[in-house]
């Protein structure tokens, strides 16, 4: 446990936690929200996780409401494409997202475990040698808020992947994004910070993200279909 006297924010904390030598002697490293709540399973569900998806640049999981956990905040996040007319002098691309989860109730139809662009910071793993070299969280991102999806953006355009595991359901009190809804002054804070995101990334590797992403998701599926298929045969026979 490492106490501070203020909130250095989310960025620079989990660069302070990821250069600590005593965290170098591990092989995973893992970062948790102090609002959350994981059951006791979840390294069994990250496990099989990293075993389906070794490669991948990180783990996430399924999210849910504290105080409602039919509520899903958070499952597993693809990007929508930029439309080819989008001009900005500032901004390299229009951040917008395909979010069929968001808040809605949760029956069981997210928990799938599957490539995507980008997990929820909320509760994520990553392999030691990939953190070490996948570059500190950028502190533009101050106190919070997509700090977390940055990071998967760098690990995107180094080729890498986030992979979701919605096996895992994590309880999640939200504190920041109710006071988003709340606070004008919030909702600026979460705005400017989409600001720096749709500036530090070009149009061209966002497409090639895209691009990448849709390729993982079909020869996901594909391979999937096939075991399925594999199995109905074994039953037929």
């Amino acid at each position: 446990y490492i106490g501070l006297p203020v909130n250095v924010g989310a960025p620079a904390a989990r660069n302070w936690l990821k250069n600590m030598n005593e965290l170098k002697l591990y092989d995973y490293v893992a970062y948790l929200d102090d609002d959350a709540s994981v059951p006791s399973d979840w390294q069994a569900h990250f496990s099989a996780a990293v075993e389906s998806y070794p490669d991948a640049g990180v783990w996430g999981c399924k999210v849910v409401n504290e105080d409602q956990q039919e509520v899903i905040q958070h499952a597993d996040l693809h990007l929508r494409e930029t439309p080819a007319e989008f001009e900005d002098a500032l901004r390299g691309f229009e951040f917008a997202y395909l979010d069929p989860y968001n808040q809605d109730l949760d029956y069981g139809q997210f928990d799938y475990c599957r490539p995507c662009v980008s997990v929820t910071g909320c509760f994520h793993l990553f392999r030691q040698e990939t953190l070490s070299h996948s570059g500190d969280f950028d502190l533009r991102y101050s106190p919070t808020q997509y700090d977390d999806l940055d990071h998967d953006l760098m690990l995107a355009t180094a080729g890498k992947t986030a992979v979701y595991q919605g096996k895992l359901k994590v309880q999640h009190k939200r504190k920041s994004g109710s006071a988003i809804i709340l606070s004008r002054a919030a909702r600026g804070g979460g705005a400017g910070n989409v600001l720096k995101l749709e500036s530090k990334y070009e149009a061209r590797e966002i497409s090639d993200i895209i691009a990448r992403d849709i390729e993982r998701l079909e020869t996901d599926f594909t391979e999937k279909a096939l075991k399925v298929g594999n199995v109905m045969k074994e039953f037929d026979s």
